[in-house]
């Protein structure tokens, strides 16, 4: 559980220079054997760039089987997101 906690505290978001941990984003992590399933925190569930977030923890997470679920941030995760996201945002 630890590896994958510290591969999946590496992921930084393609848009923003941040890692998905930083941004709030990273919700439960379920670590059985080699099967790993995360929960991906959204500001909004209709975020166009889901299927990459999915793509970036698979890769970062090669030596596993990987699910990744996604949710809605709560209020508070939502303002930390966008506070970040306006002050480090990288396009």
């Amino acid at each position: 559980m630890e590896d994958v906690t510290k591969l999946i505290n590496e992921i930084k978001h393609p848009e923003i220079n941040n890692t998905l941990s930083e941004l709030s984003m990273i919700g439960d992590i379920k670590v059985d054997g080699k099967r790993v399933n995360v929960e991906v925190k959204l500001p909004m569930l209709e975020v166009p760039i889901r299927q990459l977030f999915v793509d970036l923890i698979k890769q970062k997470l090669n030596a596993y089987q990987v699910e990744v679920e996604f949710s809605a941030m709560n209020d508070t995760e939502r303002e930390k997101f966008f506070k970040l996201s306006k002050e480090n945002w990288a396009l």
